[in-house]
């Protein structure tokens, strides 16, 4: 399982980059601009999708089944107007003393209207607030998988938190949605991050809201 459960966990930090354009043809951001956001170089795009999963992952306890699976159909249901999503990595693919490795990932749905974006966001906030501070199993096909899922910040139009695979505490994935108008866009940075460094904590956060940022202001 490894790295690419933690990718799939994410799917279900820095230089400021130049203002981003709006285009709504082109939703997210370019791979050198998301790059400089996050703070580390991305070379390799592990997953692309014009359309959330509709693979639901069964979780134990359930109230954590929104939060495994907040880039699925779960959250984003079947009425966007348009939905584009993209994970991208530094080519690093195991975890080691020596090295470990870095991914980022982005999506943008638009709905046709602003309470469409709304309700499919709420879903996700309860989710967040169901699973709050808990360690919850995920029922993949190939295994069971042990989670842990903390530092969640639930706002009327901004949902955070942080997962973290058993095995791979140093290694969280910090994941920020929000909804700007009609539409929920997200990204999850994940990299190692010193449990003593609050922080390291702190510059990933920085990073993401860049990223959101961005990502919201293509929308407009």
């Amino acid at each position: 399982m490894g790295i690419r459960a933690l990718v799939r966990g994410i799917a279900v930090l820095a230089v400021l980059a130049p203002p981003a354009v709006a285009d709504p043809a082109e939703p997210l951001l370019p791979v050198d601009v998301l790059s400089r956001l996050a703070g580390f170089p991305l070379v390799e795009t592990q997953q692309a999708s014009d359309a959330p999963n509709t693979q639901i992952t069964d979780t134990a306890p359930d109230s954590c089944r929104t939060v495994y699976n907040s880039g699925t159909a779960l959250v984003y249901g079947d009425d966007y107007a348009s939905y584009q999503s993209e994970i991208d990595s530094d080519g690093v693919h195991r975890l080691t003393d020596e090295q470990s490795p870095h991914t980022a990932s982005q999506s943008v749905a638009v709905y046709p209207t602003a309470q469409d974006a709304a309700a499919a966001f709420g879903r996700l906030a309860e989710g967040v607030r169901s699973c709050a501070a808990q360690t919850f199993v995920a029922h993949e096909p190939d295994g069971d998988i042990v989670w842990r899922f903390d530092r969640a910040q639930v706002q009327p139009d901004r949902v955070r938190w942080y997962s973290r695979q058993d095995g791979y505490e140093a290694w969280p994935c910090a994941n920020d949605h929000r909804l700007h108008g009609r539409s929920i866009v997200s990204a999850t940075i994940c990299q190692v991050v010193h449990a003593e460094s609050p922080a390291e904590a702190q510059a990933v956060d920085a990073r993401l809201d860049r990223i959101t940022a961005a990502l919201a202001a293509r929308t407009d």
